[in-house]
């Protein structure tokens, strides 16, 4: 918290060679790796301590921290749960889905076409044990993964608004 060109006169005063030529925080790295090797990282602490500079820090924070005491406490939200923030984010949702009317379409168009290709999926279906369970079994695999699928496209804007609901949780 000092200017770095009063570095240098810190570390020779102390006993530490700095060189001018010395980058002063590549300096302290490096003074500081040789030095935790050694019990001359004590002297460098205590040096620390007894320094203006470490004075200065410590009325620093006693200055912050008064400060933080005497702050005037603000009053918490009362806690919503996550139901009302899923409803809310829903109806902005909804709201934007409606004013897109050609996404909203094309979502429609698309589920009428499933519709009918599931419908024909099931027309004359043989209703014999055999190849007709499993004609069946097919046809509910299809509107099975149908309808997952459908579903993973709703997802799309909760994570495009992920942000929102964030806010919105938080707020």
């Amino acid at each position: 918290l000092g200017p770095s060109n009063s570095l240098r006169t810190y570390f020779i005063d102390h006993g530490f060679p700095y060189r001018e030529s010395n980058n002063p925080a590549d300096f302290v790295l490096d003074l500081l790796i040789q030095e935790a090797r050694n019990d001359r990282i004590k002297t460098l602490y205590e040096a620390y301590l007894n320094s203006s500079m470490h004075n200065l820090m410590i009325n620093r924070l006693k200055d912050i921290s008064y400060d933080s005491n005497n702050a005037r406490v603000q009053e918490e939200q009362p806690f919503r749960n996550i139901a009302s923030d899923l409803f809310y984010v829903s109806q902005r949702t909804l709201r934007n889905a409606i004013r897109n009317s050609a996404l909203l379409a094309w979502q429609n168009a698309v589920a009428i076409i499933l519709a009918v290709l599931t419908g024909l999926l099931y027309y004359q279906l043989p209703q014999t044990i055999g190849s007709g369970v499993q004609n069946r079994l097919g046809g509910l695999f299809f509107v099975i993964v149908n309808q997952i699928f459908s579903t993973a496209t709703a997802l799309e804007p909760f994570i495009k608004e992920r942000a929102l609901f964030i806010h919105v949780s938080i707020g």
